[in-house]
């Protein structure tokens, strides 16, 4: 996945404790160096990136935070929303709370020049499993 190597006993951990709950167990802990933040980095999948989507919308007050379109809609419904990744790429794509942002569509496809990532069903990585 992108670069990052798993973490295998922090990852066991998360299951164990109940911090990661993805079914099929797609979501890991990286060995990747500690994040600006201070925390460990993580990759989220399935039920997972969810319940990160929920956080960061509660957090974010439904509002779009790039506001870089003349089509921004502003106000977002969860169900129409993208979480967004502020440091994107292949070196710093972790899933952190604090790496994460909710925007709009139109927004989004500016800030990235491109249409957001889907997994290779056609769904966003955010559905549950």
């Amino acid at each position: 996945m992108m670069g990052f190597k798993k973490d295998i006993p922090m990852t066991e951990l998360a299951y164990t404790t109940g911090r990661f709950r993805d079914k099929k167990k797609r979501s890991f802990v990286t060995l990747w160096k500690p994040s600006d933040h201070g925390n460990i980095h993580v990759i989220l999948r399935g039920r997972d990136a969810e319940n990160a989507k929920l956080r960061i919308y509660d957090r974010d007050k439904g509002l779009c935070q790039l506001r870089v379109s003349k089509h921004c809609l502003g106000k977002i419904l969860l169900e129409t929303c993208d979480l967004e990744h502020r440091k994107g790429g292949t070196a710093d794509r972790c899933w952190c709370d604090e790496n994460m942002r909710i925007s709009c569509r139109p927004c989004h496809i500016i800030k990235d020049g491109r249409q957001p990532r889907f997994g290779s069903k056609g769904e966003a990585d955010v559905h549950p499993d």
